[in-house]
């Protein structure tokens, strides 16, 4: 019996380093698509990547990502803004191609491609002025946000069609002015992202080689 007992704990304790690797080597990356060909450098995409990096590598220890100037650079100039496939059903073709998925299969296990913004509309006023006696605000201002985040997971392990995943969070920045300006912040950034990375850990978790993650 306590031979049995032996052998089968052995079992388990090989397994385990090939679990842990297996976790370990689940590479996603990160790529803003369709970039704007005007503006390359989106502030709100840099931040979002950094967002879901972090979100997604605090809920799934064992994953690694590729930032999109390191996919961009392996596949230039083919994911530039200004040549950058133009629908999904041309990322899909480029994907698919015998001289590109190789070489994406070799450094990706999931690519994630990313668009949003925050849109902005200002309402109230604040007046500010200064004088002998010093200076001060008064007024009321507030501003309507909307973010939204649209993205596609490209599973490049597998046969399955492409997830598709949106995120809307709106909220109100309210500002009143008594001397100061007292901004009180509506968070919808983080908001937005903290519920695209849980879609994207439910879609990485339900694939066959998917992540084991809490």
């Amino acid at each position: 019996m306590n031979r049995v007992l032996l052998l089968v704990m052995c079992a388990v304790l090989i397994s385990l380093p090939a679990a842990a690797d297996a976790a370990a080597n689940t590479r996603i990356g990160l790529l803003w698509w369709p970039a704007d060909p005007v503006n390359p450098a989106n502030p709100f995409i840099e931040s979002l990547q950094e967002c879901l990096t972090e979100q997604i590598s605090t809920a799934c220890p064992g994953s690694s990502f590729v930032p999109q100037d390191t996919i961009r650079d392996a596949f230039f100039p083919l994911l530039e803004p200004a040549t950058q496939p133009d629908s999904e059903e041309a990322f899909a073709a480029l994907l698919a191609r015998s001289d590109i998925r190789p070489r994406l299969v070799k450094r990706l296990d999931y690519l994630v491609t990313l668009t949003g913004d925050t849109a902005e509309e200002h309402n109230g006023g604040i007046l500010c002025g200064a004088g002998y006696g010093g200076g001060g605000c008064l007024g009321f201002a507030w501003i309507n946000k909307d973010t939204r985040i649209s993205v596609v997971i490209w599973d490049l392990a597998g046969a399955a069609p492409a997830g598709h995943q949106e995120s809307r969070v709106e909220g109100t920045t309210f500002i009143p002015a008594f001397i100061l300006p007292i901004p009180i912040p509506a968070l919808t950034e983080g908001a937005a992202c903290r519920d695209m990375s849980r879609q994207v850990l439910e879609f990485i978790r339900s694939r066959p080689q998917g992540l084991d993650c809490r």
